[in-house]
C-alpha cells in the first residue's frame, strides 16, 4: 500500500452525474423486439400496389400485413412512409398480454426531484472531501502529507429515504470513513480512515472540525445561493478554499435553467422546506417542523 503523501483530488463525478443515469440504456440489455426488414420494397409488393395509384398508408399496411404475417402470426407491421417512396418497413413483436392504449411510462427527466437531489448530493461530497483537504493544508501546512481521497461515487449518488436519512445523523468524520473510489488503485478502500484517526491526533482543532454534523456543515459552509465562498473561518481559524472547492453557488451557476428548482430541492432534502437550518437550540420545535410538512 502506498504511504499517505498528497496526490491531486481532482474528481471527475460531476461530469459523470451530468448524463442521467436513468437514461443510460447498455445496447447489451436492449431487447431487439424490432427488425428493419426491407431497405427497398419486395417485388410482389411493388406488382400489388401498382394496381392502384393513390394507396393510403392503411391499405399499404394491409397488403404488407397479408405477406408477412402468414410466416410471423405474432408479429405486427410498422410502416415508415417517405416523400418518394417507404424505404423501410418494421416487424414488430407483438406484446403479450392485453394491450393498454395508455401503456407508456412517464419520461424521467433530468429536472425530476430526484435527479436533482443526486446532484446536490455528489456535489456536496466532492465539497466535503475538497474543504476537509483545505482544513488540513491550513492547520498542518501546504506541505503536508495527508490528503482526503474522493469517495466512492456509487457511495455518492444513494439517496433512497433511509440512506439521506441515516446522512442526516452523521458528522463530517463518518463520510470520511466510506470506501473511497476505485480510481484510486494504489490505496486501501479505507485509506480516509486512516487519514482522518492521524490527522486528529494532530490537531485538536482538526478532530472538533470533523465532528461538524452533517446537516450544519451543509448549512454553514456550502449552501449560498448568493455568491460564491473563497474562505471559511472555524475556532477562529481561517481555512482558504482550492480552486477544487467549490460550494452550492458553483452548482447553480453550471445549471442556471433550474436554479430555481435546485434551490427548493435542497432546502426540502437539508432543511426540511425551510429556507435554512432548524438547529436544535433554536424557538422552531421538532413538532412544529413535523406539522409544517403535514400541512404542505
Amino acid at each position: 500500500m502506498k504511504s499517505l503523501f498528497y496526490t491531486t483530488t481532482y474528481s471527475i463525478d460531476e461530469d459523470i452525474n451530468d448524463i442521467e443515469l436513468n437514461t443510460i440504456k447498455d445496447q447489451n440489455d436492449i431487447e431487439q423486439d424490432e427488425k428493419y426488414l426491407y431497405d427497398t420494397p419486395p417485388e410482389k409488393f411493388i406488382n400489388q400496389i401498382k394496381e392502384k395509384d393513390n394507396l393510403s398508408e392503411e391499405e399499404l399496411l394491409k397488403i404488407f400485413s397479408n405477406n408477412l404475417t402468414k410466416d410471423n402470426p405474432d408479429c405486427q407491421i410498422k410502416f415508415v412512409p417517405n416523400k418518394q417512396f417507404p424505404p423501410f418497413v418494421i416487424l414488430s413483436k407483438k406484446k403479450r398480454g392485453r394491450q393498454s392504449e395508455n401503456c407508456k411510462k412517464p419520461q424521467h427527466i433530468c429536472t425530476d426531484f430526484d435527479n436533482l437531489q443526486r446532484k446536490i448530493q455528489v456535489h456536496f461530497f466532492t465539497f466535503i472531501i475538497n474543504l476537509s483537504n483545505d482544513a488540513i493544508k491550513a492547520v498542518l501546512g501546504s506541505n503536508t502529507q495527508y490528503n482526503f481521497k474522493q469517495i466512492d461515487y456509487k457511495l455518492k449518488i444513494l439517496i433512497s429515504h433511509e440512506h439521506v436519512t441515516n446522512l442526516h445523523k452523521l458528522a463530517i468524520k463518518d463520510i470520511l470513513k466510506m470506501r473511497i473510489s476505485p480510481r484510486n488503485k494504489n490505496y486501501s478502500d479505507f485509506i480516509n480512515n486512516e487519514i482522518l484517526n492521524k490527522v486528529c491526533n494532530l490537531s485538536k482543532l482538526l478532530e472538533n472540525f470533523f465532528d461538524i454534523k452533517y446537516l450544519e456543515f451543509f448549512n454553514d459552509f456550502y449552501f449560498n445561493e448568493e455568491k460564491e465562498t473563497n474562505k471559511i473561518i472555524f475556532e477562529g481559524k481561517e481555512i482558504p478554499f482550492s480552486k477544487e472547492t467549490k460550494n452550492f453557488y458553483h452548482l447553480l451557476k453550471k445549471y442556471e435553467n433550474y436554479k430555481t428548482l435546485l434551490i427548493d430541492s435542497a432546502k426540502s432534502v437539508y432543511f426540511y422546506g425551510y429556507d435554512a437550518l432548524i438547529r436544535n437550540n433554536s424557538f422552531v420545535t421538532s413538532k412544529d417542523i413535523g406539522l409544517n410538512e403535514w400541512d404542505n
